[in-house]
């Protein structure tokens, strides 16, 4: 989920996602189906799209990246 865009500049999630610090993921768009509720694990289920960019760190607070690359 994405928090914030400033150019080519992305924050999401929120949250850490492996919490590896200094990072170099794939950047994907996604199609969300549904939103899983559950007072254990809420999840949303959906497919990956075509790659957008790349994600270069993921700290605590979230993620963030560089569309476009």
């Amino acid at each position: 989920t994405v928090t914030h865009v400033d150019g080519e500049k992305v924050v999401a999630f929120g949250h850490p996602f492996l919490k590896h610090g200094s990072s170099n993921y794939f950047m994907h768009n996604a199609s969300i189906f549904t939103v899983v509720k559950s007072y254990n694990a809420a999840f949303k289920l959906g497919s990956m799209g075509k790659e957008i960019g790349s994600v270069t760190e993921d700290r605590g607070a979230g993620i963030a990246g560089v569309s476009g690359v």
